[in-house]
């Protein structure tokens, strides 16, 4: 299609064959173009060298450019060099990119060989997208920071031998949590309006001496008229509900009672 189309604007050969070079990426085959074309291997062959030398002619264009940066860099002072190194990095991202390039065509490569500086160029076009690189890096961290709590939590849950009882309390909290009603609880533990209730934060909070204060927090929910009529009208899941007398709170009891004797032991 492409060659088709250069033909019927009788395009010269030379933008012809820089054409499909452009197109495919210039990994097509010389004897291809040849027979296609029916042009001498020899001018295709001068073509693509011509392309390769602008192409090398901008690289080392580049390359001196920014070794030239880099000398006066060095005449800085330390604090200065650190405040630079953003605009180093940059730069060095900009000249390596256009190595070996499959992204440029000729006129591209053309304009740019007629900058002053094209480095410099480059770099201040990269400026004025006003690209938010902050807000790009605390994303990539924060994907790297969930995962690595995900692994935390997963230790520390794995270690436990009564993982079951707290999932069944954290599942639980949750659901009450969607209805507003963890308010105090979260306020007793600093928690945030959007954190939730982990295993591993059930864990944290028993462990922590916690169980009492769980127990007549569910114990109050177990009769609390607003999540009784929740859960007549089939709002707040009935099997939750459930759970908070026929498993929470026996798993509560059992601990306080289990703290007890290990408190009433470690006095005698």
């Amino acid at each position: 299609m492409i060659v088709k189309m250069v033909w019927r604007w009788k395009r010269s050969v030379k933008n012809i064959i820089e054409a499909i070079l452009f197109a495919l990426g210039r990994s097509v085959e010389i004897n291809e173009l040849s027979e296609t074309l029916e042009i001498e291997k020899e001018d295709i062959e001068k073509v693509i060298k011509s392309y390769r030398n602008r192409l090398e002619e901008l690289n080392n264009k580049l390359e001196k450019e920014y070794n030239e940066f880099i000398q006066e860099i060095i005449k800085l002072d330390p604090l200065s060099i650190i405040n630079k190194t953003y605009e180093i990095t940059l730069k060095q991202e900009i000249k390596d990119l256009y190595i070996d390039s499959d992204i440029l065509d000729r006129y591209e490569i053309k304009a740019l060989l007629e900058r002053n500086n094209t480095l410099k160029y480059l770099y201040e076009s990269w400026l004025e997208y006003d690209f938010d690189i902050h807000k790009e890096v605390e994303e990539l961290v924060q994907e790297d920071i969930n995962e690595l709590c995900r692994g935390y939590v997963d230790k520390h849950l794995l270690s436990c031998k009564d993982d079951n009882k707290y999932i069944v309390i954290s599942d639980t909290l949750e659901e009450l949590n969607y209805y507003d009603f963890c308010y105090r609880l979260k306020q007793k533990y600093g928690l945030g309006e959007y954190e939730t209730f982990s295993p591993l934060l059930v864990k944290e909070i028993l462990d922590s001496g916690g169980t009492r204060y769980l127990y007549d927090f569910f114990n109050e929910m177990k009769d609390n008229e607003q999540l009784k009529y929740l859960v007549d009208i089939n709002n707040f899941n009935s099997n939750f509900y459930n759970n908070i007398e026929e498993k929470i709170l026996p798993i509560l009891k059992e601990t306080i009672t289990r703290e007890k004797k290990q408190k009433d032991k470690e006095e005698r």
